[in-house]
């Protein structure tokens, strides 16, 4: 698999990608690296980074929004998520554990950052929910996502707060302006986001949210649109990203 960061990797001298992720069926993709950047008494940090939706088979997990159950269930049984986000994980997941645990072995860093945009971002928390469940880390786990769909149901949200909070792991997910694409799938639909939103947008600066969804955010906004979900700040998404 061939992968760049194109200009952007100049900003990033001291990181380098260690094992790349992909799925063939609903085209999810994916890296992991390790940043020697001087952190302060010799912290290692490595950064797992899932990309957002480009491909028609993206999109297709994408609007396949039927909730179903998911690996986390025998935590709580009413929990439910996306049918698509959840089978684009779980296609993944093996080797993203396999290459974790050598990442690990290999450098034995204090910090895991987990970021994504759009169906990355939530591809980085349900394998953020997944390391700290299972693999019980020795590191702390920081997940900033970008312009993130809604996941799962109440039940699916508030057990990833709660995931959060008790092992002491950092969540955040940024939304831009009037970004359409955090408000999918419809909360009409039973869905509802997980907590901790910082909301990007020209009237207000930032605003930070520690409820679940909370209507002075982006919830505010009174109309849609998709051209805020394809740039933040200086950055721009999508394939035109190079």
């Amino acid at each position: 698999m061939k992968w760049t960061c194109g200009r952007r990797c100049a900003h990033f001298p001291n990181t380098t990608a260690v094992a790349y992720l992909q799925t063939d069926l609903f085209d999810s993709r994916g890296f992991l690296a390790i940043d020697k950047s001087d952190h302060g008494n010799g912290i290692e940090v490595a950064i797992l980074s899932f990309r957002g939706s480009v491909s028609l088979r993206n999109w297709v997990a994408n609007l396949w929004s039927a909730q179903t159950d998911s690996i986390w269930n025998k935590f709580d049984k009413d929990m439910r998520i996306h049918s698509g986000f959840h089978l684009a994980y779980i296609f993944i997941r093996e080797k993203l554990n396999k290459e974790l645990q050598k990442l690990y072995q290999n450098y034995k860093f204090s910090k895991l950052l987990v970021t994504g945009h759009s169906q990355g971002g939530v591809l980085a928390v349900l394998a953020a929910v997944d390391i700290l469940e299972n693999l019980h880390p020795n590191y702390k786990v920081e997940v900033i996502t970008i312009g993130q769909p809604r996941i799962g149901n109440s039940a699916f949200s508030s057990y990833v707060n709660h995931l959060f909070i008790k092992n002491d792991a950092t969540l955040i997910r940024v939304t831009n302006s009037n970004d359409l694409i955090p408000h999918l799938p419809l909360s009409l639909w039973g869905f509802q986001h997980h907590s901790n939103e910082i909301w990007c947008n020209s009237k207000s600066g930032m605003s930070t949210d520690v409820s679940v969804e909370d209507p002075e955010c982006s919830l505010s906004s009174r109309s849609f649109s998709i051209i805020p979900h394809l740039h933040l700040w200086d950055v721009v998404f999508g394939p035109l990203c190079v």
